[in-house]
């Protein structure tokens, strides 16, 4: 059997509610979502949560949709039934639901929050794959699921996949992906695609130097510079598909294994705060930790990278490239989160070496923290 056709039948078997359509990248199963919103409800805005990639926005914007955007809750880095119910506006017609790093957010409450409203619901899964809440695979609880694969995400491969809990709009989105344009040359959208990251981040680079003390409007860059990343058709890699194929077939074993790894992270992190918890049914992509401060936060990226093991601090908050700077946790996540690697490319003295760097600073910032308190102490006995 081909790649492309046993992939579609694993996502049928994970998914039996919905009907799944298979797409170039994970993008253009978003921007497919997006347009069928828009051809139901005839635009509005689309609430999603402030901490999360840009290309979520983005892809709302060239279907025809404006985003709005909700703060987030601290432990989970997700949005939440209150922060979503915060934002909501006469025109939004829809929500978006953001696993991310695996976390699960206020399920239940959001999924309340759009009946009461008659909200269409994405469920944005491409860094949860495999977990579940209820005994249900994440992705399968919306009107649309949005699935990515690739080798730096969850689930291995190339592309991405539209679950489409409305089943008689299938015919419909093959028809929007059949209609779009071909893919430009894979060298070209390479080049595409390292831009828009690169850029991204070098504007957050320069909001953090700053505190994140403002927005921009760098959406009003963006475009059409970037559509050829989202709204193309084109060939189903068949190699990559059987990857992912494969992978599906091993969600329970993928999740245990990642979770060893997570109970290693806990165990050498006792007494550190900010480490976000997993649940044994969430499929961890990357572990946060939310450190004292942005000087804290800009040391862990330097020492831990000094010693060739891996970090990052993403996400930051979307919505400052949107005009938005009113989500205070958002933005504190962007000033002090750094992510922890999770799958096989790190090993278990890896995660120790990292481990290890970061109680350092820890330390470090409670010791000044109490001599400062001393200091002041001393200072105030003397007056």
């Amino acid at each position: 059997m081909h790649g492309a056709r046993r992939l579609h039948r694993e996502l049928q078997d994970c998914f039996p509610e919905h009907s799944p359509l298979l797409t170039p990248r994970g993008n253009t199963a978003l921007y497919l979502a997006f347009s069928l919103i828009r051809r139901r409800r005839g635009g509005g805005s689309v609430l999603l949560p402030s901490t999360v990639c840009p290309s979520v926005a983005l892809a709302a914007v060239y279907a025809g949709l404006t985003p709005q955007f909700c703060d987030v809750e601290e432990l989970t880095f997700c949005a939440s039934a209150r922060t979503l119910r915060e934002r909501l506006t006469p025109d939004c017609v829809a929500l978006v639901v953001v696993y991310l790093f695996g976390k699960i957010p206020d399920l239940d409450g959001i999924l309340a929050l759009a009946r009461e409203h008659d909200f269409d619901v994405i469920e944005d899964a491409a860094q949860a794959i495999g977990g579940r809440h209820s005994g249900q695979l994440l992705g399968s609880f919306g009107h649309y699921g949005v699935l990515s694969f690739s080798d730096v995400k969850v689930a291995p491969g190339a592309g991405g996949a539209l679950l489409i809990g409305r089943k008689e709009e299938h015919a419909e989105a093959a028809a929007i992906l059949a209609s779009l344009p071909q893919a430009a040359p894979a060298h070209e959208l390479g080049e595409l695609a390292t831009s828009f990251r690169n850029i991204t981040h070098g504007i957050f680079d320069g909001l953090r130097a700053e505190g994140l003390c403002r927005a921009v409007r760098f959406d009003q860059f963006f475009g059409e510079t970037y559509r050829p990343l989202y709204v193309h058709s084109g060939a189903v890699d068949e190699k990559a598909s059987e990857r992912t194929a494969d992978f599906l077939q091993c969600l329970d074993d993928e999740r245990s294994q990642r979770h060893q790894r997570v109970r290693l992270y806990n165990g050498a992190l006792v007494g550190v705060s900010g480490l976000v918890g997993f649940s044994a049914d969430e499929m961890c992509w990357r572990l946060p930790l939310l450190l004292r401060d942005h000087s804290a936060q800009l040391l862990a990226l330097s020492n831990v990278r000094g010693r060739k093991q891996l970090i990052s601090n993403h996400y930051f908050p979307a919505s400052f490239l949107f005009g938005d700077d009113t989500c205070e946790t958002a933005r504190q996540i962007g000033l002090r989160a750094v992510n922890l690697w999770i799958d096989d490319r790190i090993d278990e003295e890896g995660i120790l070496d990292t481990c290890r760097v970061i109680r350092a600073i820890d330390e470090d910032l409670n010791n000044d923290e109490d001599n400062q308190h001393h200091a002041t102490a001393t200072a105030e006995l003397g007056a």
